[in-house]
C-alpha cells in the first residue's frame, strides 16, 4: 500500500495526477502515464490536493477495471484507501512498451499536464516507443528497386568486415544478413543505401558534399603594409 498522505502533500507532476471523479479525463491521464513514465492517479482528490472522497462501491470499482481494460488495453493496479473518514481510489500504471491509445487518440504527460500528441508528432512517437529506428522500418518495397551491382560492390569493398556475406550470393540473403530485409520485406535503410531511385520514396534523400582546399592549393592571403 502506498503512502497516501505523502502523495496528497505533493503537487501534481509527470507521475502524479488528481481527479475529483472518474471519467474520460481520468482515462486520458492513465493513457498519458502509460505513454510516458508510468504514474499514479488519485480519484476523489481535487486539483488543489484536497480530498473530496471517492464514494464508489465494489460494483463501480469493477466497472472502472473493465473500462480501463476495454479502452486502454492495460491492467493497472487499483486500490481503495481510507483517508480521514473517506476513501480515495488509487490507480497506478507502469510505462507501457507499446503505444497506448484512448478512443483513437494518444496522450502523454508533459510536466503536470496531460497532452494530446499531435498528428505531426505521432510518427516520431511510434518509432521511439517501439524502439525501432526510422531506417529500420520495413515497407512494401520491391526487390526490383534494389541496385544489385551496388550491393555486390559494397560486399566486395567491405569483405574484411563482412566475412558472413558472399559477393556472389543471392541479393536477398546479403540484405538479410545486413539486417536490411526483415520478414521478407525491405527496410527504408535498404532503399536509401542500395535503391536505384531512393528519392521516389524519400524526396529529401540527398547527400551534400564539400571539399576543403588544403594548404598547398589554397591561395595565399594578400597583405598590405601601412
Amino acid at each position: 500500500m502506498i503512502d497516501l498522505t505523502t502523495l496528497l502533500q505533493s503537487d501534481e507532476s509527470e507521475t502524479l495526477e488528481f481527479k475529483e471523479q472518474w471519467g474520460d479525463a481520468a482515462l486520458e491521464a492513465l493513457a498519458a502515464f502509460a505513454n510516458t513514465s508510468g504514474g499514479t492517479l488519485l480519484i476523489g482528490v481535487t486539483d488543489k490536493g484536497q480530498v473530496a472522497g471517492w464514494k464508489g462501491n465494489d460494483k463501480q470499482l469493477q466497472t472502472i477495471v473493465n473500462q480501463v481494460e476495454a479502452v486502454l488495453r492495460i491492467q493497472p493496479s487499483l486500490t481503495v484507501q481510507p483517508h480521514e473518514g473517506t476513501n480515495v481510489l488509487v490507480i497506478r500504471t507502469t510505462n507501457s512498451s507499446i503505444p497506448v491509445a484512448c478512443r483513437g487518440h494518444y496522450y502523454r504527460h508533459v510536466g503536470n499536464t496531460t497532452r494530446l500528441i499531435s498528428p505531426q508528432e505521432l510518427g516520431h512517437f511510434f518509432v521511439v516507443r517501439s524502439g525501432v529506428k526510422w531506417d529500420g522500418i520495413a515497407g512494401d518495397y520491391s526487390i526490383n528497386e534494389i541496385d544489385e551491382d551496388s550491393v555486390r560492390r559494397f560486399v566486395r569493398m567491405a569483405r574484411e568486415r563482412l566475412p558472413f556475406a558472399q559477393e556472389d550470393g543471392p541479393v536477398e540473403s546479403i540484405l538479410e544478413k545486413l539486417q536490411l530485409l526483415q520478414d521478407g520485406k525491405l527496410t527504408r535503410g535498404a532503399i536509401l543505401l542500395f535503391g536505384k531511385n531512393p528519392q521516389h520514396h524519400f524526396l529529401m534523400a540527398q547527400i551534400h558534399m564539400g571539399r576543403l582546399a588544403d594548404s598547398k592549393t589554397r591561395s595565399p592571403l594578400s597583405t598590405t603594409n601601412s
